[in-house]
């Protein structure tokens, strides 16, 4: 098993915290490989990544970085060709200097050449691998039919057709392609490797056009056209060459309603606010000596200035009140059962005339 870090992994870029989160990603490619048991075959692959405008001194910063990494993660680094920025020229001085293995790409070499031929190159590249005790790896794929320019010809094909003629005999090939293991399938069946398994076996598209289906694929835009939900100002990718994209419809946007001025203050002011929830009746609290505190009482609401009576003791006060009516009717309704001293009369509920006087208060029975 090999692992592929990502573009973001670059050892020659000029910026220190790229350097720093290079070294971390590595360590941690490292780190799960060590893990899982895997011998020196397990190596972490990584491309030379930008030139930064300055390729000589990109290099030198590659090699610089290089000697910052644990020994451990140096025994699995192993550097790539790529298509745009670094050949085999380029990093195979560097891969000899720092005893790096080479991964020789024939897809890239294809778009980017060296100046000599992958046979020329060839002893060199196992030289790196074999210096080191680990088993040569390699890449191959194919461009998609049809491709002519760098871009399009940096796109993997469905499946691979041929192995290269210069294929070493004893080496790790891995195949790069857009059918993933049904091309290493075929590829098994095409020369007799292995014995297929025809169960497994998917065929493949009938017509394998120049677009792919991966993460730059327009599905999506796709569907909305057949909709007629087609986003405008986005270039169509099956309309003609040439063919101008439609202009951006301007979106008018719904307006926010604006409240009347002072609406905000009124809506202050109208607020009205929360109810506190009331807790339950207080259960008895252990005070700090140890002793029980008596529960607290409960408050009682406030009363109109004209009714002063406690309905919780049934005591009628007579300091505050107004004096008495001279027919002693002074009604009281929707009290408990009646005290000692009161009778009702005709339904309602009067005080005798002899049982009313100033200065009197009725005791609590």
């Amino acid at each position: 098993m090999t692992t592929h870090p990502g573009q973001f992994t670059q050892l020659g870029s000029p910026r220190d915290v790229v350097v720093k989160n290079a070294i971390r990603d590595l360590t941690y490619h490292c780190e799960m490989i060590d893990r899982m048991g895997l011998d020196k075959d397990s190596v972490m692959i990584i491309h030379g990544g930008g030139t930064f405008t300055d390729k000589p001194a990109t290099l030198e910063r590659i090699k610089a970085n290089y000697q910052l990494l644990p020994e451990n993660v140096k025994g699995r680094v192993v550097l790539e060709n790529d298509e745009m920025c670094y050949n085999v020229d380029d990093l195979l001085p560097l891969c000899e200097e720092l005893n790096i293995p080479l991964v020789f790409d024939y897809h890239h070499d294809w778009i980017f050449p060296s100046s000599q031929s992958p046979a020329e190159l060839m002893p060199r590249i196992l030289a790196t691998w074999t210096k080191k005790g680990i088993k040569p790896k390699q890449h191959l794929s194919e461009p998609r039919p049809g491709a002519v320019t760098v871009m399009e010809r940096r796109a993997h094909s469905d499946r691979c057709t041929n192995l290269p003629v210069d294929l070493p005999d004893d080496m790790d090939l891995m195949l790069e392609a857009k059918d993933k293991e049904q091309a290493v399938f075929e590829m098994y069946r095409m020369y007799d490797m292995y014995e297929p398994i025809y169960k497994n076996l998917r065929p493949p598209a009938e017509v394998e056009t120049l677009h792919t289906n991966g993460r730059k694929s327009n599905k999506k835009k796709k569907a909305k056209a057949e909709e007629g939900e087609e986003e405008e100002g986005l270039e169509d990718p099956e309309a003609e060459p040439g063919t101008p994209a439609p202009k951006k419809r301007k979106t008018r946007k719904t307006p926010i309603k604006k409240e009347e001025e002072g609406s905000e203050e009124n809506a202050k002011e109208t607020k009205t606010p929360a109810k506190r929830k009331r807790t339950p009746k207080a259960k008895a609290v252990k005070a700090e000596d140890g002793e029980d505190a008596p529960p607290k009482k409960k408050r009682t609401p406030k009363k109109r200035a004209t009714e002063d009576v406690e309905i919780a003791s049934i005591i009628v006060k007579t300091e505050d009140a107004p004096p008495p009516v001279d027919e002693g009717a002074a009604v009281l309704t929707g009290l408990p059962p009646l005290p000692e001293g009161f009778v009702p009369v005709d339904g309602e509920v009067h005080q005798p005339e002899a049982k009313v006087c100033e200065d009197v208060k009725m005791e609590e029975t």
